[in-house]
């Protein structure tokens, strides 16, 4: 369903694969100068919460990944995006439950305080990984997919011709 959203004009897709929440900024708004768009989902985190350049601790880590989240959010909407969706962090063989559990608590905090709209991840197991216990694997993709799908059909429909930036 995806994929028609694509095809059919209604979403541009825009990957900024392996980017931090922290780089994503960087990627986002050449895009944004680029085209216009009238919501955008951001998905980003895993890495932010595996990298350890400073020694930060986990707790750290996630208040960064929030702030850089904020500043990405704040960037689209002073492009005239009017709906923000963010991405919860999915589980990963790398990072504790409980890092997880966590991150996706203070991000649902963020968007109900900013009203950006939350995407559940939940649904997505280790099995839906790779080998590597970090990249999806097709399975994982699809329930990816249908996760943005569903909030999207909450919010947009295509019938309103609205573009949306992934």
């Amino acid at each position: 369903e995806f994929n028609n959203w694509v095809k059919g004009g209604y979403a541009k897709f825009k990957c900024f694969q392996g980017a931090t929440a922290n780089q994503l900024l960087t990627y986002v708004e050449p895009t944004l100068k680029e085209e216009s768009f009238k919501a955008a989902i951001l998905h980003v985190g895993v890495i932010d919460l595996l990298q350890n350049k400073n020694k930060m601790t986990d707790v750290e880590k996630i208040e960064n990944l929030i702030e850089n989240l904020k500043l990405t959010a704040n960037k689209c909407i002073s492009y005239g995006i009017s709906k923000i969706f963010v991405s919860g962090i999915v589980i990963s063989d790398r990072l504790p439950l409980s890092v997880v559990r966590d991150a996706n608590s203070k991000i649902i905090d963020m968007c109900n305080e900013y009203s950006f709209i939350f995407v559940d991840n939940s649904n997505i197991l280790h099995s839906n990984h790779f080998y590597d216990g970090l990249h999806l694997a097709e399975s994982g993709k699809r329930i990816l997919a249908n996760n943005f799908i569903g909030r999207l059909n909450c919010f947009l429909t295509p019938r309103n011709q609205s573009q949306i930036k992934t």
